[in-house]
């Protein structure tokens, strides 16, 4: 490409326009990535926590957006917390394993949240999935000791 001091105004005005063209098509590229990458992220933590939350991917070429009313932002953690660091905590110290209702009531009792219609099935999931809980009879649960053998 020549030198931009060579060349006349009407072609430093195309080449303008296509640096601005190919800023634009560069731009949505970003926003459908982010939003993809949004999704991936919603998918992992769903898979990890037994709680799919829906976010708002973020807009293109903005500033990154913050909620307008705080109050209609819905949450699945309780003081900060997520699912399984409360099942963990209503489980610690528990001798006798817990049932899923107990759990679940007690995680509900802690302060959490969701939009599921049936907390106990994304509590059934995370004690199911989760590497550190053990069913100790069928549907009665307890943490695995951290002693090793």
């Amino acid at each position: 490409m020549p030198k931009l001091s060579d060349l006349s105004i009407p072609e430093l005005e195309k080449a303008l326009t296509q640096k601005k063209d190919q800023h634009d098509t560069l731009q949505k590229k970003r926003g459908r990535l982010a939003a993809e990458l949004q999704s991936v992220k919603n998918e992992i933590a769903a898979l990890t926590s037994g709680v799919r939350e829906k976010v708002e991917p973020p807009k293109v070429a903005k500033a990154p957006s913050k909620p307008k009313n705080k109050a209609r932002v819905k949450t699945a953690k309780a003081d900060g917390k997520t699912l399984r660091e409360i099942v963990y905590y209503v489980l610690s110290g528990r001798k006798r394993p817990m049932s899923l209702q107990n759990i679940t009531d007690a995680a509900l009792d802690a302060g959490y949240r969701t939009q599921s219609k049936d907390p106990a099935k994304v509590v059934r999931v995370l004690l199911y999935t989760d590497k550190n809980v053990r069913t100790a009879t069928p549907g009665r649960f307890l943490l695995k000791s951290k002693r090793k053998k």
